[in-house]
């Protein structure tokens, strides 16, 4: 689901509440989906840690469950969410408000908040390091080897092209054997190329599953 649909499905499902209560709710939304994608997130995975709009909207309709004195469990039960991190997180700012009573009468308190941000700093350090000290040399290693499989391919059929001309000048004993010599060259260049081509397509293949393990590694962490 994409952040257009689930704030559609989201504002439908709060029907009946005033529409600048709907607003802010749905700003509130807008706002987690950007957050999320800051991160690296898609918008189906955003939408799927939210939960189900429909149910997570049921909860506003009623601001008494989602206090201090009501345990974990009876909200996520709310909202139909497995996810308590992030569907809890995104619903209590907009019901509460700044704080909230516990259910013993006590002091206002502050309302509940997600889980802290994890510390990704090692893992940047770790992907630069692995890039400018390792990745970097055998990038080139493996480049100038492809390289040097093209023109020893291009030089091997070119030898084969002047053998075969060169051969007009022999005898006809002479002649057959630089033709064959010549043939086989050209076919020999001829693997080789084709033996490059596929390299290099393997090649560009583990570069992208690399580039792909690399951002990962960077907004995911170890």
């Amino acid at each position: 689901m994409t952040r257009k649909e689930y704030l559609m499905s989201v504002r439908r499902a709060l029907t009946g509440m005033p529409e600048a209560e709907i607003d802010d709710i749905c700003r509130d939304f807008a706002e987690h989906f950007e957050i999320g994608m800051s991160q690296g997130k898609t918008e189906h995975e955003i939408a799927a840690e939210l939960g189900n709009p429909e149910m997570v909207a049921k909860t506003y309709f009623d601001p008494e469950l989602i206090t201090v004195g009501h345990t974990m469990d009876e909200i996520v039960e709310s909202a139909g969410s497995v996810d308590s991190n992030i569907s809890v997180a995104s619903i209590i700012p907009a019901t509460t408000g700044a704080s909230a009573e516990n259910s013993s009468g006590g002091a206002a308190t502050g309302p509940i908040s997600g889980p802290p941000e994890k510390d990704l700093s090692g893992a940047h350090l770790f992907v630069v390091l692995l890039n400018v000290l390792v990745s970097w040399w055998v990038a080139i290693t493996i480049f100038s080897t492809l390289y040097s499989f093209i023109v020893s391919a291009a030089g091997i059929a070119a030898t084969g092209v002047l053998v075969l001309v060169f051969s007009g000048f022999l005898g006809s004993a002479g002649m057959a054997i630089m033709i064959l010599t010549g043939i086989g060259l050209i076919l020999l260049g001829i693997a080789f190329g084709i033996l490059d081509i596929f390299l290099t397509k393997w090649t560009i293949r583990g570069c992208e599953c690399y580039v792909r393990w690399n951002k990962k590694l960077w907004h995911e962490g170890f």
